[in-house]
């Protein structure tokens, strides 16, 4: 029994901190979109522009937006947990999402099957599931899955990322 209570309090440590990871990134979700609905209104009335407030389908785009943030603090929390400290962390993230995906998708216009695997990449499939809900013109907006396969694969990668930083964190750590 007493072997067990490292690996219970490890598993509530790891808990609280994905807990308030998630608060964090509801938060930051929600409140970059009150500031980009108050700007937009801002400026439309400024200008004198006719302007409504979205529709029920800003809901689907909220929600398209908090699955690419989990799926990205997932990806954080996994490398932090890996290199046990987040300096090397941030600068794996970083690489990984702007040199070796952008990398992978150049080579990918001459090779078939690297085309293919970019797509389902983590951030091939944000830019997947941002272009299924009406994003366009920013880099990285793709529109080579439906929005269902993309979020299915970041739903994937929200589980394999924290599932195993979680188990790593845990084991290595903690027993």
């Amino acid at each position: 029994m007493s072997h067990d209570l490292p690996l219970a309090f490890g598993q509530l440590a790891m808990a609280g901190t994905l807990g308030a990871l998630g608060i964090v990134v509801v938060l930051l979700v929600a409140l970059t979109f009150v500031v980009n609905l108050g700007a937009a209104v801002t400026v439309a009335s400024l200008e004198g522009w006719d302007w409504s407030l979205p529709g029920l389908g800003v809901f689907k785009a909220l929600g398209a937006s908090l699955l690419i943030a989990a799926m990205w603090t997932g990806f954080g929390v996994f490398l932090g947990v890996a290199t046990k400290g987040p300096a090397l962390a941030v600068g794996l993230g970083l690489m990984w999402a702007i040199v070796t995906e952008n990398l992978l998708r150049g080579v990918g216009t001459l090779l078939g099957p690297v085309e293919s695997l970019t797509e389902v990449l983590p951030g091939g499939s944000a830019g997947n599931l941002a272009g299924a809900v009406g994003g366009s013109g920013a880099p990285g907006v793709l529109t080579d899955l439906s929005g269902t396969t993309a979020a299915l694969f970041l739903v994937g990668y929200v589980v394999f990322f924290v599932g195993a930083a979680t188990l790593l964190k845990v084991r290595r750590d903690l027993v």
